[in-house]
């Protein structure tokens, strides 16, 4: 019996939507450094968007885990 949650086009997508929301959030930084916002919201705002990039890049590890467990169960042929 066969349980898979995703199937490998929706793993590759929701990889490369990860990936998109990264490149945002580390784009999001450049702006801020050196801004006319105060430290204090500056602070806040670099804080939040580590623990953002944090947990993204979490979910990119857990993806890539599913890849590859995926990529055993086809070559042993057992899932």
């Amino acid at each position: 019996m066969e349980l898979r949650i995703f199937e490998t086009d929706e793993l590759q997508l929701l990889g490369e939507l990860v990936d998109s929301h990264i490149e945002i959030a580390h784009s999001a930084r450049i702006p801020l450094e050196g801004s006319a916002l105060s430290q204090e919201l500056v602070g806040e705002l670099l804080e939040n968007n580590s623990r953002k990039l944090l947990t993204l890049y979490k979910i990119r590890g857990k993806i890539g885990l599913l890849k590859e467990e995926e990529i055993l169960c086809k070559d042993m042929y057992v899932c």
